[in-house]
């Protein structure tokens, strides 16, 4: 399936969809995606290990799985932006994430790990997050 990116509005009530996009908001989106995206795991046929979901709002979440190791994503809130840290997994560094309003009216994610920086939609975040501990790898 093809996705384009939705073109700018003529009109846009930008302050409602801005507060939207700010970090506590985001935040708290981000913990009922990842929320969805964990149930999803545990009805699928290859299912295996032990999934935990701690959340704490406006504070922090953590998703982690057990099966021959232990492997775990949190995010906490730092501020201006959101801190992502993954457990039990090799050369993972803490990535710093911004909510931002696109042009078009979108709230997308703005992702700082090292000097690597990139933009993306909150299914393609959850993702990033989740992909390594419940698959045991990383989208490249």
């Amino acid at each position: 399936m093809e996705v384009r990116e939705q073109e700018v509005p003529v009109e846009l009530d930008w302050v409602t969809e801005r507060s939207k996009c700010e970090v506590k908001a985001a935040f708290e989106s981000l913990q009922e995606g990842l929320a969805h995206d964990v149930e999803q795991y545990k009805v699928q046929p290859n299912f295996g290990g032990e999934i935990s979901h701690a959340y704490e709002p406006n504070w922090m979440i953590r998703v982690s799985k057990r099966k021959y190791t232990h492997k775990a994503v949190v995010f906490k809130v730092k501020g201006d932006h959101i801190e992502m840290q993954h457990e039990g997994i090799e050369d993972s560094e803490a990535a710093k994430v911004f909510p931002i309003l696109t042009e078009n009216g979108c709230c997308k994610f703005r992702i700082i790990r090292g000097e690597a920086e990139e933009t993306l939609l909150p299914w393609q975040l959850r993702r990033r997050a989740l992909e390594p501990v419940l698959f045991g790898h990383e989208t490249p």
